[in-house]
């Protein structure tokens, strides 16, 4: 194997090996580790030399990038407060949800009670209880007590029209809903 660039000597692959990784371990951080001294010399092998032998580390740093620009600076003031895409995610989280979806798809044209929305929507009163549980904390939907019923509608028509929206763009092309495939 090779104690200097080029010149062989008598070593095994393994001590080739850890004459490499130690090496790339020198190197990983951009500068030779101080810590073994000018001189790092391992069973009688001047590793300086492989770490002299191994290229820098290219730049991370893009050619092209002005920091801050005119357009960062104008983006950054389009940013609304962290709270509000804290907010924005949790609605879009419960739309998420198929059902909670078509639940509230359904509110935007009714105002139902737990047994006609799961009738609607084909799925169990529990089930539907707790997916309004949910679009309740969120201030999606609002209850109105009746007697013994409690009917629900849309807290909030803009949520009824993200909704509209979201159904629209997925049948935007006039044919079926566009369904990502598997």
């Amino acid at each position: 194997m090779f104690n200097t660039v080029g010149q062989r000597c008598g070593h095994s692959h393994l001590s080739l090996l850890f004459m490499l990784l130690t090496a790339f371990m020198l190197t990983s951080c951009g500068q030779p580790d101080q810590s073994l001294g000018p001189e790092a010399v391992h069973d009688g092998l001047d590793l300086t030399a492989v770490v002299d032998a191994v290229p820098p580390k290219p730049a991370e740093v893009c050619a092209v990038r002005s920091f801050p620009s005119r357009a960062t600076a104008d983006a950054a003031r389009t940013l609304a407060a962290p709270a509000a895409y804290r907010a924005g995610s949790e609605l879009f989280g419960a739309l998420a949800d198929p059902t909670r979806f078509a639940l509230v798809h359904v509110l935007v044209h009714h105002e139902l009670c737990t047994c006609d929305l799961a009738a609607t929507v084909g799925v169990t009163e529990s089930g539907v209880s707790q997916h309004l549980r949910i679009l309740r904390a969120l201030r999606l939907v609002k209850a109105r007590r009746a007697g013994k019923f409690v009917y629900y509608s849309l807290d909030d028509a803009h949520v009824g029209a993200i909704v509209q929206r979201g159904l629209a763009h997925q049948g935007h092309d006039g044919g079926e809903p566009r369904v990502a495939s598997a």
